[in-house]
């Protein structure tokens, strides 16, 4: 649930930061905002992609527990 939550709220920082230039007209702050936004999404995508992979592995390390034990 830990590892779900994390990115949920990095990818709602990423939105804040893409809608949040549009109200100025200076292309700096656009091009800071997607460098921001870029980061933000990035961490949530490994954070997904770590989540994702205990999931597998826990899978897996219980399929083969209950092979051998409970055959």
């Amino acid at each position: 649930m830990l590892c779900n939550t994390v990115p949920m709220i990095f990818s709602v920082e990423a939105i804040v930061h893409l809608t949040r230039p549009e109200h100025t007209s200076g292309f700096g702050f656009k091009v800071e905002a997607n460098i921001g936004a870029l980061a933000l999404v990035a961490v949530s995508f490994v954070s997904m992609l770590v989540a994702f992979m205990v999931g597998v592995c826990l899978v897996l390390v219980l399929r083969i527990w209950h092979y051998f034990f409970y055959v």
